[in-house]
């Protein structure tokens, strides 16, 4: 996944934390939607989500939110994570 994908799409103002799609930042996030929203395998989408739990301090249990994982998550620009969790979502 690659930002320069993001002129493409238009502005994203929508989906920062106060925009229009605001209410993403307070959904659970699962492996499943992230394997789609990186682009990458789900081994990796669970890495990710068992580092970022780690990093915050949760337990292996807890379920993290959207805004959660951009907290940790700094190599995508959190609108564009945002947005293609609003994509995977409207795919489901």
């Amino acid at each position: 996944m690659n930002n320069d994908k993001y002129e493409k799409f238009g502005n994203l103002e929508k989906f920062t934390p106060d925009g229009q799609y605001a209410y993403l930042f307070h959904e659970v996030l699962r492996a499943k939607a992230l394997t789609v929203m990186i682009d990458d395998s789900s081994s990796t989408a669970y890495r990710l989500l068992k580092d970022a739990k780690d990093a915050l301090g949760k337990p292996s249990t807890y379920k993290l939110t959207l805004a959660e994982f951009c907290a940790y998550y700094k190599d995508q620009r959190p609108e564009w994570l945002a947005y293609r969790f609003w994509k995977y979502r409207a795919e489901e």
